[in-house]
Order: structure tokens, then sequence, then C-alpha cells
């Protein structure tokens, strides 16, 4: 597809001067007193306003029919009732349902010495503002040069703007220009290529000793030659019909007629993305007769047809919708007022999620650039209009970048920081002509000072209700958040260093940071505008042989001027090393008291009561026919009991193991000791018998086995 980007439609990108070079992937971490590395990613190709011509695409193969596609880019539903849109015929609005088009045939506008033109199998007839007519001979091309204010061809002149047009009764009449008039071979502008052939007229006027040539035609046959340019003619039939509506409404919303009586829009539409590019009918190979290459496309006419003299309207305000588009847009479409920041906010021009993901410019690649090569290309474009109003002189250095984002990711405003210490807030399009990015929907980072994990790689554990959320803006595409007290994420490490990198925003929390089981921090992640890719905490200077293990957790707290308590994982970076997998959780230690219904007791047993108890009591037995019985689920069990000199021995059975002798016995008065630990278990459903075994230690005055409580590892009793 062709990059359809313009400073007034599309504000057209710069990339063939200064195209990002340096792949993320390929570049090291930077030693401090280097100069900054800052890593470029972002989404989208275009402005981003009004419809996405691969979310076109991607709705259509939703199965949307291209009204609906309409009224969703330009109304924000599919009804076309919340901003008022519907599809109309200009007819049915009482409009010139097929109103003629003027197109300027130079890519830069500009009037030339002379041009060339021939009748496609046919006679020119040329037509002056007289009224004068003359027929020039077929298979010729005729010459026309500007001469003392007039246009002369064959040693005739002529007065005033000269129509000249194909005198046929075969086939399409068809005016062959010879004279190529952009830069050779350029498939986005018809008028690169030489041997183009139009439909309707040629239009000549002399301009100060020069002549202008523009193509005068039908509308419907102006738009034959725009939507496969604009659109792949591959793409499903309904999203060329969305492109062929688009285009329409775009040329009468940019040039409408002077007045209702009017039967030609009122400008001269450019042939390039400054308007809409627009490619003709056909052009001959070399000038061969027998070698034609088409630039109409079987499947775009039929949209062109299949739509006739429809647009898009606003009924509220009675317009026909200057209709804005773009080639994709990172999966969120823009507010007119958060990329052209002086726009009057229209609910026609409203952001609406977009169809476009999984195509080119969705996300895209990383790239890199160091302070040095930013400072340079923001010296070139803030002193391409003869000032300096944002950029330092050299040696100085970009340092830092902010940027300030619509809820759609869209960057309204960045500041640049320079080494001097002096910083300057600008447009989001003035870094993106800057840097010749493909849209205003970037982020500009410093470089990872370590090797870059993602929120989903497998070595990371979250705890809690965490949500997954996806943008161009971050880091691989997406990121999680939580917003409730107690939500945790875990990654545990070996190296010098690690860095949480996340975003922030108006609603963003706060978080407690713990390294190796110390809390190092509380982290505020609120701030007035959407930042992404933002490093949220980072520690260095750590034990690279060592594993080490950062928790974050949120707090559900805020300060006081967000809107939420959102804490994001965006991505971590490692210095030194490398993410592992973090050890396996504890397993949880419930205790469960000697009165719990589920322990069962058997014979003759006693309490006893004191508030150093556990639970302020525990029974006793020294009958050897009693017993005490639980089944637990779990890993591990362990028995808690008062220890004292009246203690004795006692038989603990677990499962089918064999028994073992414990001892309660204690020279003085003890309470909650362990009596008997399994250790670990296998994890699953285990029984546990204890019985008086009527044995003591030779210092001990008694018998007695006591039960306070049982302590159980990931499980309960049963």
């Amino acid at each position: 597809m062709q990059s359809h980007v313009s400073t007034r439609r599309r504000l057209s990108a710069l990339l063939s001067a200064t195209v990002i070079a340096a792949l993320f992937a390929g570049i090291s971490p930077v030693p401090a007193h280097a100069d900054t590395v800052f890593r470029i990613t972002g989404g989208g190709w275009g402005h981003g306003i009004g419809l996405s011509q691969y979310g076109a695409k991607g709705y259509a193969e939703k199965g949307w029919p291209y009204d609906d596609v309409l009224r969703w880019f330009y109304g924000a539903d599919r009804t076309g009732t919340k901003a008022g849109v519907k599809v109309a015929t200009l007819a049915s609005i009482g409009k010139n349902a097929n109103p003629t088009v003027r197109v300027n045939l130079h890519y830069k506008d500009l009037a030339l010495s002379s041009w060339s033109l021939r009748g496609w199998n046919s006679r020119l007839r040329v037509v002056d503002a007289s009224g004068t007519v003359a027929l020039l001979s077929a298979d010729d091309y005729h010459v026309f040069t500007p001469q003392a204010g007039k246009v002369s061809v064959g040693g005739k002149t002529f007065i005033g703007t000269v129509k000249v047009s194909a005198e046929t009764t075969r086939g399409v009449p068809l005016v062959v220009v010879r004279t190529p008039s952009g830069p050779a071979l350029n498939s986005s502008y018809p008028s690169g290529y030489p041997y183009v052939r139009y439909r309707g007229q040629i239009q000549l006027t002399n301009v100060a000793g020069r002549l202008r040539a523009v193509n005068a035609l039908p509308m419907e046959q102006y738009l034959y030659g725009v939507v496969p340019r604009e659109s792949p003619s591959s793409f499903p039939a309904e999203a060329l019909k969305a492109q062929a509506v688009a285009a329409r409404s775009y040329a009468w919303g940019t040039n409408p007629p002077s007045s209702s009586a009017s039967s030609s829009l009122s400008g001269i539409l450019h042939c390039t993305t400054y308007s809409q590019v627009y490619g003709a009918h056909s052009r001959l190979i070399s000038g061969d007769d027998s070698r034609i290459s088409m630039h109409e496309v079987a499947s775009t006419n039929a949209a062109v047809d299949a739509t006739k003299g429809e647009v898009v309207y606003h009924s509220p305000s009675k317009t026909i919708v200057t209709t804005y588009f773009s080639s994709s847009t990172g999966g969120h479409t823009a507010n007119i007022e958060d990329v052209w920041l002086s726009s009057t906010p229209k609910p026609y021009y409203v952001g609406v999620a977009d169809a476009d993901q999984g195509t080119p410019n969705y996300t895209w690649a990383p790239t890199a650039k160091t302070g040095a090569e930013l400072a340079t290309a923001f010296r070139v474009r803030d002193g391409q209009d003869g000032r300096f109003d944002f950029s330092a002189a050299s040696p100085a250095t970009v340092v830092d970048i902010t940027e300030e984002k619509a809820s759609s990711g869209y960057v309204r405003y960045a500041t640049i920081v320079w080494s001097t210490g002096a910083s300057y807030r600008v447009r989001g399009d003035t870094v993106r002509g800057a840097l010749g990015l493909k849209s205003t929907k970037f982020t500009i980072a410093p470089l990872a000072f370590g090797t870059r994990y993602e929120d989903s790689d497998s070595r990371a554990r979250y705890g809690g209700s965490w949500t997954v959320f996806r943008s161009a803006n971050l880091s691989g595409g997406a990121y999680r958040y939580a917003a409730k007290a107690g939500a945790s994420a875990t990654f545990a490490f070996k190296g010098t260093g690690f860095r949480w990198v996340t975003s922030t925003g108006p609603t963003g929390g706060r978080a407690d940071v713990y390294l190796d089981g110390a809390k190092k921090a509380t982290v505020s992640l609120y701030a007035s505008s959407y930042r992404y890719q933002r490093p949220a905490w980072t520690v260095t200077g750590l034990s690279a042989d060592t594993t080490h293990t950062v928790v974050v957790k949120v707090t559900g707290t805020r300060d006081r001027a967000s809107g939420g308590t959102n804490v994001g994982v965006d991505a971590v970076e490692v210095q030194g090393g490398t993410l592992v997998q973090p050890p396996a959780p504890a397993p949880k230690l419930t205790r469960f008291e000697q009165s719990d219904a589920r322990v069962k007791y058997a014979g003759e047993w006693k309490s006893f009561s004191d508030a150093r108890l556990s639970g302020g009591s525990y029974k006793y037995s020294a009958s050897t026919t009693a017993s005490v019985s639980f089944t637990f689920t779990g890993v591990r069990v362990r028995l808690v009991t008062m220890k004292y000199w009246g203690s004795g021995k006692a038989w603990v059975y677990l499962d089918k193991q064999p028994r073992v002798l414990v001892d309660g016995y204690s020279a003085t008065q003890v309470f909650r000791q362990a009596l008997w630990d399994s250790g670990m278990l296998t994890s699953g459903t285990h029984t546990v018998k204890i019985v008086p075994a009527g044995q003591r230690a030779s210092a001990a005055k008694g018998y007695n086995v006591g039960i306070d409580a049982i302590d159980v590892w990931g499980g309960a009793l049963k």
C-alpha cells in the first residue's frame, strides 16, 4: 500500500530523509558515561483521524457492511445515531450527484514550459475561452506552449483556459500526456510516469508565462483513479466500498461547489497525498501503444459504481463530512484535536477502536537513536523556518523526552530535555516530522540498561487479579495491571541490576517494592497524562552470583489527584544477568486449635486453660487407652503442646509409617512448643493419631500427653 499521509490530509512523513536505521535488538547496553541511547516504538501509519484503511479491511473481514464501517469510524457506532452520521446519496441531500472534479497534473502543482498531448486513437478537440474550436490530428503528440499570455499549439494561439479532449465514439475517450512532471516512475503519482492516459479534459492555462495542466472529469471517473491508489485492490469488497465513499466525501468536503448552481467542485485537487493519490486511467509502457498498464482496477471500479453518489453526511449540521483517512492506527483512531491541536472537536472525528491488528504497521519494529542523533534531527527540523525555537546548539545532546498522550495513545506534546539543562515543549507532530516517524503514536524512552523481559514472560509470577491491556505504545504491545490491594508481581533474577518498566497516567496508584524480602520503596504511578514504558524503580550494584527476588505489591492507595489505584507491569530489565524461575512459594501455614470439631478424641481427656496457650486452652490425658486423631490435606503437619515436668511420652502414628515415640517433658513450664513435626510430605490427604505411651523421662513427675494446637502447611483439617 502506498504511504498516504500528507501535511494537509495526513501530514506526509519524511521517512526517506530521516529514517531510523539502528535496530533495538542489535544495540548493547551503554555505559553510564556514554551518550544516552533511546528506544523508539509505536504503531500506525498516518494521522489516525477517521477511517483506517487496514481497519476497514479488518471490519470487512468480520462481516461488517461498508456503511457500518463508515458510521463506526465517523460516528463512533455502527448505527450512526450517536453522532448523527449516515451514508447518503448526493441527490438525496440536494447536491449535484456527479460534479466535475479538477486535479493538478504536476505532483508539486507547478506550471511547466510545455505539455505534450495526443488523443488515444482519436483527434484532439481544443476549445478556448472564446469558443474557438480546433481539431488536431490523431496519433500525433501535439506540444502546447505558453505565448504572450495565451496558449499555442501547431502555430495557432488560444485565449484563456484551453480545454483539450479526445474526440472519439469508440471506447473510453482518453488523452495521453507524454510529459512526466514528477520523480521518474514514482508509482504514487501519475505525473511521475510518461504516457499517462486520462479520462475527461486536460485544461491548460497560461500562468505567468508557463502552462498549468489540470485534469477535469466527472467525480465518479475521478474516483476510478483514486480508490486503487488509496487501498489495495485486493482488499475485501466492503472495505473498498468504504474507501470509495470516503474518497468521494473527502473530495467534496475539501472543495465544495461555490454555489448550489455550480456543476463543479470549487478548488483544484492535488494528485498526491496532499489531497488524494490519483492515478488516472492507465499508461503506455515506454510509449508503446501495444503495452498498456492499467491504473484503474475492476474491483475498485466496482466499489465506486456500487456506491455511486454516496457520501458521509452529518445530519445535525447538514454537512458532508471531510472524511480524513489514513493507512492504520495501531489499534485506536484519534480525536482530531489530539493530532491537529488547533482543530475544533467534532462528533464525527472521535477516536474509536480499530481492527488493524496484525497489519504491517500495527506495531513498529523497535528502533534506536543516540541523544546526539536526536539532537541533530531536531536541530535540522528546528532550523527549517530560519529560527531555533526548541533545540540547543552543538555539542548539546538530548538526555530525555517525555510525551503527553491522549487516551488513544497519540502524542499531543513532547518535552525535550537537553544536556544544557534547557527543556522545550513541542507538538507531537514536530517530533514525528523531525524523526521521520509514521505517526504521532510513538514512545521514545531511554534504552534498556539490560536485557528486557515482557510482562508475559513465563518466569514472572503474578498473585491476585491482573488484567491484560493491549496497545502499540507498550513494550511488546501489551502490559498487565491490578488495582486491588495485595495483588503482587514477583521476579527472580541473577544479575547486577534490575529495572521495573511500567506506564504512568491519571489512574495510577501506589505500589510497594521489595528486594530479597526487604521493603525498598513505595512508588506512585500517577501522572497527569499517559506516559508509556517509564522506569518505575531501579536497583544496581547487586551480586551477580546471587539469585535475587523483586516483589511489586499493589497497596490499593493513590495520590490525591489520581482517579484510580492501578499498578502495571509492562516489562522488566535485568542488568548483567538473566531472569530465572522464582522459587516455589512456601506452603501457607494454618493453625487449628485442639478444640476444632474435626479433631477426634477417644477415651478420657481433660481440659486446662491458660492465656499463654494457643487459643487459651489445651487437652491432656495419661491413659494408654485414650487417643486423639485427625485427617488433613497438605504437605506438612506439626503438633503443638505445653511442655512441663508432668508430661510423659506419646506414640505418634502417621499414615502407615512406623510409629514414633515423642516426649513432652520439660524441667520448666513452656508454652506453644513443638511436640512432633512430620517434615515435608507428599501433597495429599494424611491421617495422624496420638496415643499416650504410659512412659516418661526419669526426671518427669507424670505421664500426661497434651494437645494445644495443630499446624498444617499447604492445606487444612478434613
